[in-house]
């Protein structure tokens, strides 16, 4: 229990926690959900908004596909056009969010081509095909973050198919690589691993064959993938990180495949191209660096596990030393300093730390970076307490003290020490990450009990703590994360948390609670550091579909008293997906008609 937040226990009647909501309205049918969905079309009509009047357009496609196609088809027509303006009118404008995070204004067509290849294949192939005719004349006057933009949200479209049109995902796969290799394609490999295992390794051979002549340190973003590293090799190790899905294995024959492919390439590479390949790494190293720390790493790899490829390897280490001037050399030196700093453990770091302050050349970077790492034991934390005190920058002390206690309490949730991080989350300062550790804290109490009492005494704990939060998205988010809750043991009080996340809702300016994100940074005199912390799994699109399951009546009003235009659609579309699931009343054959 959360004994000491909860300060007041609401005790409901037997009949009141059983009770059980009636069946779906006998209105609640296919020709009304289709009704109400044509309703928020019309209004949306006069919306100056383009992107939210495209978002309406498209889910409402999306839905009406499978009843009536023609019209779902202008609709989706309609989206595309509209969300083309909305692009060519906020290109690559920047949106701050917080401290340190930009984020750049969504895409909206390719959320369009994404519905449409749900339905037709060659139509979605037809929309990507004009939209990156139109990236090819744009990219080269972007800034550099966004010269691949619509190549990465290509692939995604790919990844989301290969078990729904493994065709469209291979079409799509190759039309990226008619680009150049970048970051993209070491995202997208594992993402795609954990879909098709055979269709990946195919890719992978592919890419290979299309990138074999890129120069080294492109050919590096392919290193990790059949090694199933989270990094790669070589001088960008600590510039890329991604997740790797359960069950992908390393594969023998495509690390092989990669190591010739790559050796092939580091013994032919010359001076001249060295001087002639673009330098695109995060720190501007020449290709020899590459190649030299690269084959550095990989010299071990090659003796244990593939020992027949070691007289290519020598002709490659070979010609790449042979290339190394003194700019390499400062290079490699400096390179191997930063990854050195990046593989220690945090016993080192903490060393590194104890000999500083004895010199008195310790600085608050110091300790900052080293309460952010992924620090995975309590006693590690218990150790690091103090150091939090040596911040001399009172904000950054403030910030970086408020991380500690988050990601502390984070780790005792985790391990399931919940008295532990219950007293660790009551010393986050701020509201809103207090009010997401409580949450998620409850989450972990609920699956040990099936005590009604119980779980209502938790839940009106974390409500109480919501309440006092100033009024954001994120509390949108936590106050439906509730009403999702409380659907299992009190559909009253569930109701009531529904229609507390509207009114909060329409206080808010443009809320977005599609997000799954909330953002901390971390920042001082010549350093920062930004944190992401996810969000509990509760979006309004989910908690409407759930609450109307049974009876539509109240989740109805709740989404159509919804001011913003775009989140009123998606919450009526979700309690009308209910009705079309759910088909008409079925009569109960022992009940007779007495009329």
């Amino acid at each position: 229990m959360i004994s000491k937040i909860a300060a007041v226990v609401f005790f409901f009647s037997v009949a009141v926690v059983g009770q059980q909501p009636d069946s779906l309205d006998p209105i609640c049918n296919k020709d009304f959900a289709l009704t109400l969905v044509d309703q928020q079309v019309s209004s949306s009509s006069s919306l100056r908004d383009a992107s939210k009047r495209a978002r309406i357009l498209m889910r409402s496609a999306d839905f009406i596909w499978p009843y009536d196609e023609p019209r779902a088809r202008e609709y989706f027509t309609a989206a595309m056009k509209t969300a083309t303006e909305d692009f060519r009118e906020k290109a690559e404008q920047e949106k701050k969010v917080t401290a340190g995070f930009f984020q750049t204004a969504p895409d909206l067509r390719f959320d369009v081509i994404r519905a449409v290849a749900k339905r037709d294949s060659e139509w979605s192939r037809r929309l990507i095909n004009d939209l990156m005719e139109e990236f090819e004349k744009a990219a080269r006057d972007r800034n550099e973050s966004n010269q691949s933009r619509e190549i990465s949200l290509m692939l995604d479209i790919a990844y989301e198919n290969i078990k729904r049109d493994s065709d469209l995902s291979w079409y799509l796969y190759r039309r990226a690589m008619r680009y150049p290799v970048g970051f993209h394609w070491y995202v997208a490999l594992y993402r795609a691993a954990g879909s098709d295992s055979s269709l990946v390794a195919a890719l992978y051979r592919e890419l290979l064959q299309v990138y074999r002549n890129e120069p080294p340190s492109r050919m590096l973003l392919f290193s990790a993938f059949p090694f199933v590293n989270e990094r790669i090799f070589g001088v960008d190790k600590y510039s890329y990180g991604t997740t790797i899905p359960a069950g992908v294995e390393p594969d023998h024959q495509l690390q092989q495949l990669f190591l010739t492919t790559f050796l092939s390439r580091a013994s032919g590479f010359t001076r001249e191209q060295i001087i002639s390949a673009p330098s695109r790494g995060v720190y501007q190293q020449s290709e020899t660096v590459y190649m030299v720390a690269a084959l550095n790493e990989l010299e071990p790899v090659v003796i244990e596990q593939h020992p027949a490829l070691l007289p290519m390897f020598s002709l490659a280490k070979a010609n790449a030393l042979s290339l190394v001037d003194d700019d390499a050399r400062r290079g490699l030196e400096q390179s191997e300093e930063r990854m050195a700093n990046f593989a220690m453990t945090f016993d080192e770091r903490l060393q590194k730390l104890e000999e500083a302050d004895e010199l008195g050349t310790i600085k608050d970077v110091m300790i900052v970076m080293v309460a952010a790492t992924n620090i995975r034991q309590d006693d590690q934390f218990r150790r690091l307490e103090p150091w939090l005190a040596k911040i001399k920058d009172a904000k950054a002390q403030a910030q970086t003290f408020s991380h500690f206690w988050f990601q502390r309490s984070s780790l005792a949730i985790e391990q399931r020490r919940l008295r532990d991080s219950e007293d660790h989350a009551a010393k986050v300062p701020e509201s809103e990450f207090r009010a997401l550790l409580v949450f998620k804290l409850a989450e972990a109490q609920l699956k040990d009990t099936d005590d009604r009492i119980a779980v209502m005494q938790t839940l009106n704990s974390v409500r109480q703590i919501v309440e006092k939060m100033e009024d954001s998205p994120t509390k949108v988010r936590l106050t439906l994360g509730l009403a999702s809750k409380y659907a299992e043991v009190s559909r009253e009080s569930a109701v009531s948390e529904l229609s507390e996340a509207v009114r909060i809702a329409n206080r808010l300016k443009d809320p977005d609670l599609f997000t799954s994100s909330i953002n901390r940074a971390i920042t001082g005199d010549g350093f920062g550091h930004y944190v992401v912390y996810s969000l509990p799994g509760h979006d309004l699109e989910g908690t409407f579909r759930e609450l109307s399951k049974d009876d539509h009546d109240l989740p109805l009003s709740n989404a159509r008293s919804l001011i913003d235009e775009f989140l009123r659609t998606v919450a009526v579309i979700a309690v009308a997906t209910n009705c079309i699931d759910k088909g008409p009343p079925v009569s109960d054959p022992d009940t007779k008609d007495f009329n």
